[in-house]
């Protein structure tokens, strides 16, 4: 293991290229490929990028099942004229985000110069049959802005429209405990052995870097080598711990910041109990009207809006200073940058979201455990959490029992590039380190003042890429 905290040198995007080698050949399960046309409501027809679905058991335990699922997927052509044979396969995070309907963002990509790039839509997310994106739940998070303290969700229509999106699936006969990152993987396995491919590269990010680590488990056959961009180990109880990564990057930033703001962190902690005597009120433009809607916060919405602050690496230099405004009395300029992202409604396939959540992350964790929070912050913040789930879903949505190998760490030899942002929230430089504890030919790289997915976001986070990859098959043989 190679740990590195570099200001990532900008690499000369050299030339790459490869071509992929189709079939059309079953594998041994009941798995196949058809190819069709770039459907419209994806993109436009491209003599360079070739579009199929992966059709898959919806069950793969327990003798399976007569239910499918199709998986779109999407070759991106090399644009060099001597492909290398080992394409890189990417898919995207969330839980519950798309992957597929991004492609166009890819097309320029340098991976694209020496090896074709494959992207694929994991189960339930995007444009897959059959979809787990709720009409309903979108729906009320629309109404829900302002409404709340915190701009919380509205709870009984919230969970009115859970339940109705419960019972719409179930009508449909889905077995929401197939919907898991170990189905996916398997998913995975199914499409590298159909299109004929001795060797290919995983790219995950975020949510799917645990996606990839289970792969790297499960079917390690034929993954020349993994990246990571802002790693979710398996064995990390995110919800547990979310509270301490939070504090421990507003630590970082006041550290870093000391010598202009010297009591940013006293003075903020004063903010935040000045809050819950009595909540503080921000104006900001409701994300659907545009109109002016006030979002109430008492201590912990100060901490969800800092929260959000942390998640934008454009933001994050402007932080200390619009948090000194806030904490002068300028509430509203000061807070009202980082109180915009709250009001954002994402566009998850939130059963996916829940599935995966319900089914291998909250089965081992202990919601009502205090974390011990870090110093000089006051233990009443290790109560936080962000709303990741919301309390309705933890109710209604059925639980898995997975096996206690889903919340172990991964063991790999395979070449492994790590990629962290320093001020990341999420998953931060810690997830990284404990990642690639366990992965003997891994190495991770912090980007220093950086937050989420910092290989997308930094100027040299491509040329990174394309070094990693064409050094991972000597790498591999040492």
């Amino acid at each position: 293991m190679l740990l590195l905290r570099v200001a990532v040198r900008k690499s000369t995007l050299m030339a790459l290229a490869f071509s992929v080698l189709i079939t059309n050949a079953r594998s041994g399960s009941d798995s196949r490929i058809e190819w069709a046309e770039l459907p419209s409501e994806i993109g436009a027809k491209s003599e360079t990028v070739r579009f199929g679905w992966l059709i898959v058991p919806e069950e793969r335990d327990n003798g399976g099942g007569d239910r499918q699922v199709r998986l779109p997927f999407v070759i991106l052509k090399c644009r060099g004229k001597s492909p290398r044979p080992d394409p890189v396969l990417f898919m995207s995070g969330g839980p519950g985000n798309a992957s597929v309907s991004g492609y166009r963002g890819w097309l320029r990509h340098p991976i694209l110069q020496e090896r074709d790039l494959i992207i694929l839509d994991q189960r339930g997310t995007g444009h897959s049959q059959p979809s787990l994106a709720s009409p309903e739940i979108d729906a009320v998070l629309q109404q829900s802005t302002g409404r709340n303290l915190n701009n919380a969700i509205d709870s009984p229509p919230y969970r009115a429209a859970l339940q109705s999106f419960l019972d719409r699936l179930r009508k449909e006969g889905l077995n929401l405990r197939a919907y898991t990152t170990r189905n996916s993987a398997s998913d995975i396995a199914d499409l590298r052995r159909l299109l004929g491919l001795s060797e290919w590269n995983l790219y995950g990010i975020s949510y799917s870097t645990r996606l990839m680590l289970t792969v790297l488990r499960d079917h390690p056959e034929g993954v020349r080598s993994v990246i990571l961009d802002s790693p979710l180990p398996l064995q990390a109880n995110w919800d547990v711990e979310a509270a301490g990564n939070v504090l421990s990057r507003l630590d970082a930033l006041f550290q870093s910041v000391s010598g202009k703001y010297p009591n940013l962190k006293a003075r903020t902690l004063e903010l935040i109990r000045r809050a819950d005597r009595s909540p503080v009120q921000v104006t900001v433009p409701h994300p659907s009207t545009n109109s002016p809607v006030v979002i109430r916060l008492n201590g912990f919405g100060v901490l969800d809006a800092l929260y959000n602050a942390l998640e934008d690496t454009a933001l994050i230099p402007r932080i200390p200073g619009l948090l000194d405004r806030a904490c002068s009395g300028d509430v509203q300029s000061g807070l009202a940058p980082f109180v915009s992202a709250m009001t954002q409604v994402s566009s998850y396939a939130w059963g996916m979201r829940f599935a995966i959540w319900m089914n291998e992350e909250t089965p081992f964790e202990d919601l009502t455990r205090r974390t011990r929070v870090r110093p000089g912050w006051p233990e009443s913040l290790a109560n936080w959490r962000p709303a990741n789930i919301p309390q309705d879903a933890l109710e209604l949505w059925p639980k898995g029992t997975p096996a206690p190998i889903e919340n172990q760490p991964v063991t790999s030899d395979v070449p492994v590039l790590i990629a962290s942002g320093e001020m990341d929230p999420d998953t931060p430089p810690a997830y990284a380190r404990e990642t690639a504890r366990t992965l003997r030919r891994s190495r991770v790289v912090t980007f220093p003042g950086f937050s989420h997915l910092p290989l997308f976001r930094h100027p040299g986070g491509a040329g990174l890429i394309i070094d990693f990859l064409n050094d991972a098959g000597s790498r591999a043989r040492n």
